[in-house]
């Protein structure tokens, strides 16, 4: 496929979707990916979500010290991946957004100091996580949805008590 997508503040991967009468086939990660970013990776969890048309998860992130990084991809389906800058500076609550599905063969690196969320634009999304850190229940927040500016193209018409409950990003940044 294409070039990769760099910026400072994420990557977006392009990885070989190969097809054939059997269906495809596609290396998601390996070492060559990883030698790319500006930081070390180890992938320490992997995890896999199934979503229904319009449910919305996020805006989630994990705080300091036990920070993580992701890559995000879709297997199948197709999902709107927004992404918040919540480092301090300039770029702080600056919004990224892309379109991925399983049939494009993109892979999306967040570092830390990320929030991250997505809508499923399709009947049963199926998006997958690898994760730098474990999961720290304790360390794990979230931005309320529709507090930081952005415009989703569609209502949600799924989500969570848990995502609803999130501060807005001002509250939040008054937290910090």
């Amino acid at each position: 496929m294409g070039g990769d997508v760099m910026s400072d503040e994420f990557m977006v991967i392009d990885v070989d979707l190969h097809r054939d009468q059997r269906g495809s086939f596609t290396k998601v990660l390996s070492q060559g990916i990883f030698d790319r970013l500006d930081e070390p990776v180890e992938i320490v969890e992997i995890f896999s979500t199934v979503s229904r048309k319009y449910a919305l998860r996020g805006m989630h992130f994990q705080k300091e010290p036990f920070g993580i990084g992701k890559f995000v991809w879709v297997t199948s389906g197709s999902i709107l991946d927004v992404v918040i800058d919540l480092r301090y500076g300039d770029n702080r609550g600056k919004v990224h957004e892309i379109n991925l599905t399983g049939e494009e063969g993109k892979i999306l690196w967040i570092p830390r100091h990320f929030a991250h969320g997505f809508l499923a634009l399709s009947e049963d999304a199926i998006v997958n996580y690898a994760t730098t850190g474990a999961y720290v229940p304790s360390h794990d927040f979230g931005i309320k949805w529709n507090s930081f500016g952005y415009s989703w193209p569609h209502a949600p018409e799924v989500l969570s008590e848990r995502d609803t409950s999130f501060l807005d990003f001002e509250q939040w940044k008054e937290s910090e």
